[in-house]
């Protein structure tokens, strides 16, 4: 059974098109009519209903009431309310497209930590290969270095055996030409070379002049210099300096950085770093340097007076000499070995500068 209760209202009092208050009350609490009315009590069921209904008439009767004392227009409630949901809506869209930027955000910042990661890695890698090729290039150079040195020395050697091959040339040619007549020839005896292992009084004959070099004091500025400047091989593998002029020469010299790998207690692995001369070049500052040969022979002379101010026992007379000024050499050799002083000679090729190095030779006297 179906039943509907229809209430008309009609409000004459200004509230508006009359509306229909339909109530199709068909089920109750799961309970249709149908079963309701053959179950007991079901007078005082119905009562409830109609008192129920009358409560909702009253309440839309002063709902009309009110309404018609506060009248609102019908389009402008539409109008906010498209208004407000346009804006909810672009709020939305807002909202949607801040997390969609954030969630790309993230994807990006995971990507740049990778991208960061696989760069530390590959910058790791080249430093290993740069240390690796930094030690291979050092050696290499250090191999190059002590080749182009050996590579003089035997220069020098072939320079000095041609020299003395063209002496004894024309000294046969003199014998020949001068047979009869008789000629003084100084004999040294035994003249095994050996090292020379105490100190030595340095001096350079070119042009004529024999002239004194003060190596020791410019070792000693050039070893007072490096520690001064030391801290310049932080940053860079090589520094070059010049220290003088100290009695007519000056000392360039190549001061290097030494990287060596050492093992820490524990496993750890560490750098230790010197530094060392490399080599060193002596730079005459005029080509007119000392005296010339034949006054250096006098007594009283430059010559003499420096080399009698030093102990024949303690020291050996090294001089450097170019391959015009053998002859020269010879003089001075004679003088020197007269006076009880070794002397030790280191032939230079031509336009060579006087040059040394931790590797070089040492100095030979007979």
């Amino acid at each position: 059974m179906h039943r509907s209760i229809h209430v008309k209202l009609k409000a004459n009092s200004g509230i508006g098109e009359i509306r229909n208050l339909v109530l199709d009350v068909t089920t109750l609490n799961g309970v249709s009519w149908d079963n309701v009315e053959g179950l007991p009590g079901q007078e005082s069921f119905l009562d409830i209903v109609a008192n129920i209904v009358g409560i909702l008439i009253i309440l839309g009767i002063v709902v009309g009431i009110r309404a018609q004392r506060f009248p609102v227009e019908s389009g402008q409630v539409d109008a906010g309310m498209r208004s407000l949901e346009t804006a909810v809506e672009q709020k939305r869209r807002s909202l949607s497209r801040v997390y969609q930027d954030l969630r790309n955000l993230q994807l990006n910042v995971r990507a740049l930590e990778a991208e960061r990661r696989r760069q530390e890695g590959r910058r790791d890698r080249i430093a290993l290969e740069v240390a690796a090729l930094e030690k291979l290039v050092g050696e290499r150079l250090r191999q190059s270095a002590e080749m182009a040195e050996e590579a003089v020395q035997l220069q020098l050697q072939v320079q000095e055996k041609l020299n003395l091959l063209r002496e004894l040339e024309a000294q046969k040619t003199q014998s020949q030409a001068l047979s009869a007549q008789i000629t003084e020839i100084l004999h040294y005896p035994a003249p095994v070379a050996r090292f020379v292992d105490g100190r030595e009084l340095h001096f350079q004959i070119a042009n004529g002049r024999i002239a004194f070099i003060p190596l020791d004091r410019l070792v000693e500025r050039l070893k007072s210099r490096s520690k001064a400047e030391g801290s310049r091989l932080v940053n860079q593998l090589e520094w070059t300096d010049t220290v003088g002029p100290e009695g007519g020469f000056q000392m360039r010299y190549v001061l290097r950085r030494y990287d060596v790998p050492i093992n820490l207690p524990g496993g750890g692995r560490a750098t230790a770093s010197y530094a060392r001369v490399e080599h060193w070049v002596l730079l005459p500052v005029s080509p007119q340097l000392g005296e010339p040969v034949e006054e250096s022979l006098k007594e009283g002379s430059e010559f003499w007076r420096i080399v009698r101010a030093h102990s024949p026992q303690m020291y050996t007379v090294t001089i450097w000499v170019y391959p015009e000024s053998f002859e020269a050499y010879r003089r001075i050799r004679s003088a020197l070995h007269a006076a009880g002083y070794s002397c030790a000679a280191r032939p230079l090729p031509a336009g060579v500068p006087i040059s040394g190095s931790p590797r070089g030779s040492r100095s030979a006297v007979q």
